[in-house]
């Protein structure tokens, strides 16, 4: 049996209740290697809880009131933009429409004469899980059970429909001709923010949009799916205003992002030492191979560029959404400075990178020396930082990943 190395990144703590979100990612990779026949056994590397950064004064250095988030400005027309906003915040939407009156959205109120109104059909729908006695919405919602069953997102979205039903938002806002549609993004975006929340990477945009459409139809069958004109420019427009305003905060309160790399840098080796006894506690008969999410990437190259036993042990190297290409050009890894080539047995190297995740970096055209390398774009379509963790969801990732280790990069 080979065995393949799951190093984390920045910000992975065991939280106060709950599971820990690297334990969900791991399940979320396992899946994923299952589904795609990819036969390496996982083995774990949780460093966080162990060296990683912590408030050894419980935050007094926090200025009050911090609770910055990551963000980067976004094109006007991007969909990211919209999902940024409502995955901050899900009915912001839904209360939006009740504020706006319904000429603003160029729609007609109303629906096909005789139909239930949809103030009084959409909730009833809501309160039956979206069950429907209709065969043709009994297949949808069969499709779309399915799809979140392989993204994991069952419980987030069962809780997603009751927590939408019983907000007021939603009742103000119902009686807009727009409402379906807000309340399917709301749906969708709560259930991904508690995905996110419990450690589960995000799906990517096609999965959000094939989600979202099929709860517009359950909701509210022959309600046309996609953004309305109105929704593209006041929501999209700012969202990517707000993006553009918090880009360069990067703390929160618990657990500063920043904290694990300013870290790593005074004391990395504790780090690199968590990943070199993963390594070599496999049995020395197994393949091995590496994968490593964000700053794991980093402490990874540099354990494989100081270790030689370590590089006898590797044959695979992967990184997603990882910096050691920018640590490098910024001459900031200590085991490889500017200017030197990589050991001439570091191993063949396969790195994912996403344009909407900007902790991404590549590594192809920057280093010299060693095995192959090649940078795999991820479009995951997904706003910052959901984008950081959506490599996990994307075909494209275990598709590459797969020949990777087959060895037919």
């Amino acid at each position: 049996m080979a065995s393949l190395v799951f190093v984390h990144g920045i910000g992975v703590r065991k939280p106060t209740q709950g599971e820990h979100p690297y334990a969900a990612t791991c399940r979320a990779i396992g899946w994923e290697l299952f589904r795609k026949s990819i036969d390496w056994s996982l083995v774990k590397c949780l460093w966080g809880d162990k060296v990683g950064a912590r408030l050894l004064a419980g935050g007094v250095s926090l200025p009050p009131e911090r609770r910055g988030k990551l963000g980067v400005p976004l094109a006007p027309d991007d969909p990211a933009g919209l999902w940024a906003v409502l995955f901050d915040d899900p009915t912001f939407e839904l209360r939006a429409l009740a504020e706006m009156p319904e000429a603003a959205a160029g729609a007609v109120a109303g629906g096909p004469p005789g139909a239930i109104p949809a103030w009084i059909d959409v909730p009833n729908r809501l309160a039956a899980g979206l069950a429907s006695q209709d065969p043709e919405q009994q297949q949808l919602k069969t499709a779309l059970d399915e799809r979140l069953e392989r993204l994991q997102l069952t419980a987030s979205f069962a809780q997603a429909l009751v927590a939408i039903q019983r907000d007021p938002a939603m009742e103000a806002a119902i009686r807009h001709p727009e409402a379906v549609r807000a309340i399917a993004r709301a749906i969708v975006a709560r259930t991904v923010g508690q995905a996110l929340d419990e450690g589960l990477p995000a799906p990517g945009l096609a999965d959000l949009e094939a989600i979202e459409s099929d709860v517009q139809q359950l909701l509210r069958k022959g309600q046309l799916a996609g953004l309305r004109g109105w929704a593209k420019s006041v929501l999209l427009g700012w969202g990517t205003t707000r993006a553009q305003r918090s880009r360069a905060a990067l703390m929160s309160a618990a657990t500063p992002l920043a904290g694990d790399v300013i870290f790593y840098q005074a004391h990395g080796d504790c780090i690199r030492e968590e990943i070199r006894k993963a390594i070599m506690g496999v049995a020395a008969d197994e393949p091995v191979a590496v994968l490593a999410h964000s700053l794991g990437g980093v402490a990874t190259t540099e354990a494989l560029c100081e270790d030689a036993a370590l590089r006898k042990r590797v044959r695979k190297l992967v990184t997603a959404g990882s910096q050691p290409g920018f640590f490098y050009e910024i001459n900031a890894l200590r085991t490889l400075p500017f200017g030197e080539k990589l050991p001439a047995d570091f191993p063949d190297w396969l790195n994912f990178w996403d344009s909407r995740d900007f902790l991404s970096f590549v590594v192809e055209d920057v280093f010299a020396g060693g095995g192959t390398r090649c940078d795999v774009e991820v479009n995951s379509g997904l706003p910052f930082p959901a984008s950081h963790s959506g490599y996990w969801r994307q075909s494209l990732t275990w598709e590459r990943l797969e020949k990777f280790l087959a060895g037919r990069h």
